[in-house]
């Protein structure tokens, strides 16, 4: 990136509130009107509720938090999201609220079995976590969790509940972070090798966002493994995003992203994001910088919703030929693929 929009860039990140008119670095106004947009809270008050489905094929309770915007009778894209391993419904709380500020739902399921349960009151709470890793039935579990949920809110929809009167089933995206992050990937296609089945795409899954992506380091296959996802990708981490419990190491994150074919994949790589950054937890070791990252998630996958939820071909073609390298900013590089063809910023 060159000085003069490098320097451009910290005087529009350091702006507070209502940034200043005019645009940065050099950018146009297109472009930073774009960049507003999503770096912003969108206008929506947001409404947050806990509730509990019942899956009654395996007898399995799946607690859920949802954020949607309140009031209003249109249609909603969803966003169905997947919490990491150790985690809960209360996980990415501040993706969920962005995202509904913005006119999604965010359905945000919880997952017996490698939730916050598997930890708590254990002496060995990292060991506990690493076991639920470990044990291949919890990632069926989660994908099963993920389908049920997509069957429910169609259930939903077709009995014109409350809920069900504000999704739209034709727009609907799977999100998740670390073990959740793998789950969403197996929604739409993924057959890694702990899993016992091979994995079929859910043609309702039209968009993921992948968070921190655990690899099966050493298979010999990946192509094989990712061939399935024909749908558009955003996969995100950072140098620092090292697995806490698995043999995954922050190089390894883009081998989803340099696997899947057929469908525009985008890559985003942050300076010094470890693999807590994108979760929302607190922590007192570098929460200093999470809200620097986390204000550049927000906005990339607002976008990336937008993009491939809402308004299609315009943003999406603006994000792939170097939107989303002027979201990201100095924050982080970005790659583009589309088609096979490769950019980077």
């Amino acid at each position: 990136m060159h000085l003069e929009k490098f320097l451009g860039w910290l005087v529009f990140l350091a702006l507070p509130g209502p940034l200043a008119a005019g645009s940065p670095g050099g950018l146009s106004s297109q472009t930073f009107d774009r960049i507003l947009e999503f770096t912003r809270p969108g206008p929506c008050p947001v409404v947050a509720e806990t509730a509990v489905w019942v899956d009654g094929a395996r007898q399995r309770p799946v607690p859920l938090k949802l954020y949607y915007p309140a009031g209003g009778e249109q249609r909603l894209p969803v966003i169905v999201y997947s919490h990491g391993l150790g985690g809960s419904r209360e996980g990415c709380a501040y993706l969920g609220r962005f995202w509904a500020s913005h006119g999604f739902l965010s359905v945000h399921p919880q997952h017996h079995g490698s939730d916050e349960q598997v930890w708590r009151g254990k002496i060995r709470p990292r060991a506990a976590i690493k076991a639920s890793f470990d044990d291949p039935q919890n990632l069926v579990d989660r994908a099963a969790d993920l389908r049920f949920v997509l069957d429910s809110l169609e259930s939903h929809a077709a009995k014109q509940t409350p809920l069900g009167r504000r999704i739209d089933t034709s727009r609907i995206g799977v999100a998740g972070h670390a073990f959740g992050a793998l789950a969403a990937l197996v929604t739409a296609g993924q057959s890694p090798p702990q899993l016992p089945y091979h994995s079929a795409p859910d043609a309702r899954v039209k968009a993921v966002l992948a968070l921190s992506s655990p690899v099966s380091v050493g298979w010999p296959d990946h192509a094989a493994e990712y061939a399935a996802i024909r749908v558009p990708v955003l996969h995100m981490t950072g140098t620092g995003d090292d697995s806490p419990v698995g043999p995954t190491r922050a190089a390894d994150r883009r081998v989803p992203y340099d696997n899947i074919h057929g469908a525009d994949q985008i890559l985003v790589t942050f300076f010094g994001a470890d693999h807590l950054t994108f979760s929302g937890h607190l922590r007192p070791r570098a929460s200093q910088s999470d809200p620097y990252y986390q204000r550049r998630i927000e906005a990339a996958s607002t976008a990336f919703w937008t993009a491939y939820l809402k308004d299609g071909s315009p943003l999406t073609q603006w994000l792939g030929e170097g939107g989303m390298a002027e979201i990201i900013g100095p924050a982080g590089w970005v790659e583009t693929k589309s088609a096979g063809a490769l950019a980077r910023w």
